[in-house]
């Protein structure tokens, strides 16, 4: 990831979207890309590279500039079984004319797509048309799923994702033991050599061509340790645990393992502008290095996007859709709104963490951090009916397939994804309200249906806040959250007062533990959605009947602009359903005032006496009620914000929070999907919203 001095500031793409090119073996998008810088990129100054000049001349060439550690296993967790998966290498291309990628063959190891278990010491994998730019970069990886997409976006920072020519290896080498080769390809005049060559742990393999590497190998890469949180992303650059590179400041090609410098904190398709033994002193997952003014990320300059060294930042991609074709129109809900965004920003103020949204030109036509812009690009992305995660219905698009296209290799190491689309449902009717990984660095936000077209008044404030509790529970789930805080199927606990909560997300988090917000949300929870009678507390001797509690009358409800978005701090004390005490309310002190109590059998009469009732609604395999304990917890304190590495592994303490060090909550990785709304709450919705 070399920037040579030549090169002009203003040509330095500024922060965005991976190109992702398929290999010429895989039926992909071969098109070249422009050999040209895009003249749009000129004019940005957001994101850009500060260039070093290299202490030694390098001759002009394409030279492999970083290699990722594989430290990714694929693992089913249900089975038990891990098997091997791939990483990525990067080229930079060190002249001041564009090159063919095609032109060149990557030599590596080979694992089979389909037999993770069979490897190949060797496999020579043939490129695809792509023009490579001047002083550009390109990161190889294994196209694991033919939703890894290509995308020209970034002109200076692509992607091509590969297979062999005959679709069957993907590039692999392990952290112990590889080689990477580039190689010129051979035609009917000239041979086949050696252009760049790296060997690291315990290879033996030589190159094609003799002298291109001498002495010692590279040192391995380090070994996974047992608590490892494994992956399930299809994407190879999910992973960002360690790199060797040749740093920007120091690159040589004296080919040995002089050139090559193992970091921590890989920065790929960009200048390998982080050095060894950078910290990362507040756990967010951007060394301290590149929250100053004047440092850098793989060239992106965090600083005047709103990183600070002191606090934890989070920064997410925010994308949406584009009118439907069929109509010429947006459906609103589906189109995030600012507000919705600056709801999500004010909940994790208090907390020490600046959440930085990139929402594109949508509120504002020019870079304006204020108004969620750091790059000055449009987010709006083609419309589909149908968005799933990675194996898609007929006719369906998928999260995979917006991210590859959309996010620039160079934020892949640190920022999260946001899709707003449409359903998940496959004949794009309304679904569940959006998916994460769990945990991961990926969401969708998927609310079709739930309102209706012109809005009212309600249906503006019910807009906002559904986006916003949306949103900020789907990327719980991707900072590790479950719905019942560690417990990913105990959900509705009253005591546990988290949007990540089915009973809060839609409705609000009460905004006090001791007033009536949480038992309000109890009622309405038992009345619209199961039709059962409960109190009518601002009328009191009467009920409500069946499908009747009114959203507006819900204290701080979504209709309301004092709706709460939070996650828990855990305070709340237990609550046995074995003896549920009234008197206790949520466990965080009584309730203000003689009608306000944990009235759990809903029969508007506090009861002084503990009695049994499964408020959770579990059962065991009998159908049989289970009376649990349910317990809070402290999501604040169990933050998962750093995406795509595990400092465990590499001897950095880890802190999911602001407190202390804790361990890993989550030891697995997966996708999570939200519950359906019943249809007639989706009705009432509806007929709230609109006009």
């Amino acid at each position: 990831m070399q920037q040579r001095i030549t090169m002009q500031l203003g040509k330095v793409t500024p922060l965005m979207l991976a190109i992702m090119l398929v290999g010429c073996g895989e039926g992909g998008d071969s098109a070249s890309a422009p050999s040209s810088m895009a003249s749009s990129a000129a004019k940005q100054t957001t994101g850009t590279a500060v260039v070093k000049a290299a202490p030694a001349v390098v001759p002009a060439g394409l030279y492999i500039s970083e290699v990722a550690g594989n430290f990714r296993k694929d693992k089913d967790y249900d089975a038990g079984t891990t098997n091997n998966s791939v990483a990525w290498v990067e080229l930079y291309n060190n002249q001041n004319v564009a090159v063919r990628l095609q032109d060149y063959v990557l030599r590596t190891g080979g694992l089979k797509l389909n037999d993770p278990t069979s490897i190949s010491q060797s496999v020579s994998f043939a490129l695809p048309k792509v023009s490579i730019p001047a002083h550009g970069y390109v990161v190889l990886a294994g196209r694991k799923s033919p939703e890894l997409k290509n995308t020209y976006v970034n002109e200076n920072s692509k992607v091509v994702y590969i297979l062999d020519s005959t679709k069957t290896y993907l590039p692999y080498w392990d952290n112990a033991s590889g080689f990477i080769e580039l190689q010129s390809v051979k035609t009917a005049t000239v041979a086949a050599k050696t252009l760049d060559f790296v060997r690291f742990g315990s290879s033996t393999t030589s190159p094609l061509t003799a002298g291109a590497w001498s002495g010692a190998n590279v040192p391995a890469f380090a070994t996974p340790a047992a608590n490892y949180v494994g992956s399930q992303s299809v994407d190879p650059l999910d992973t960002h645990d360690q790199s060797i590179v040749r740093l920007t400041s120091a690159f040589n090609v004296s080919k040995t393992k002089a050139d090559w410098t193992l970091v921590n904190f890989p920065t790929s398709g960009g200048p390998n502008d982080v050095a060894a033994g950078v910290v990362d002193s507040d756990h967010d997952g951007i060394p301290d290095t590149a929250k100053v003014a004047g440092g850098t990320f793989a060239g992106l300059d965090l600083y005047t996007m709103g990183a600070r060294p002191g606090r934890k930042d989070m920064f997410i991609q925010v994308d949406y859709l584009a009118a439907n074709p069929a109509t010429g129109t947006k459906e609103s809900v589906i189109v995030p709104a600012e507000a919705a965004l600056t709801k999500m920003v004010d909940a994790f103020t208090p907390h020490q963490i600046a959440v930085h949204f990139d929402a594109g030109t949508i509120y504002s036509a020019n870079v304006d951090s204020a108004h969620y812009n750091l790059e000055g690009k449009s987010h709006e992305r083609p419309f589909s009916s149908c968005t799933q995660v990675s194996v898609p219905s007929a006719g369906c698009n998928t999260l995979f397939s917006y991210y590859t296209q959309n996010v620039d290799p160079r934020r892949r190491a640190f920022f999260r994804y946001a899709m707003f689309a449409s359903s998940i449902a496959a004949d794009g009717s309304s679904s569940s309200s959006g998916i994460s990984e769990l945990p991961g660095n990926k969401v969708l936000v998927t609310l079709h249906g739930f309102l209706t077209d012109p809005l009212n008044a309600n249906g503006q404030q019910m807009r906002t806040n559904f986006q916003a509790a949306t949103l900020m529970h789907e990327v719980g789930h991707s900072l590790s959250l479950r719905h019942g805080g560690d417990e990913l199927y105990v959900n509705y606990k009253p005591n546990y007062v988290s949007i990540m909560n089915y009973l809060y997300q839609l409705s609000g988090v009460p905004t006090s533990g001791t007033n009536s917000d949480a038992v309000e949300r109890y009622y309405l929870q038992l009345n619209d959605y199961y039709g059962i009678v409960v109190p009518n507390t601002s009328n009191p001797g009467t009920t409500y009947n069946a499908y009747s509690y009114p959203y507006t009358a819900l204290p701080h409800g979504p209709t309301t602009n004092t709706f709460k978005l939070d996650y828990s701090d855990g305070s709340s004390s237990n609550m046995d359903e074995g003896a549920l005490n009234e008197g206790s309310y949520i466990g965080r002190g009584a309730g203000v005032g003689a009608a306000v109590f944990g009235d759990w059998n809903y029969d508007g009469v506090r009861q002084n006496a503990a009695y049994q009732y499964s408020i959770t609604g579990q059962t065991d395999n009998f159908g049989n009620p289970i009376y649990a304990v349910l317990h809070d917890f402290n999501d604040w304190g169990h933050l998962a914000l750093v995406t795509g590495k595990n400092y465990n592994l590499v001897g950095v303490a880890q802190s999911y929070g602001i407190g202390g060090y804790q361990p890993p909550l989550v030891k697995t990785s997966r996708v999570q999907t939200e519950d359906a709304l019943p249809a007639h709450v989706l009705a009432h919705f509806k007929q709230l919203s609109s006009q």
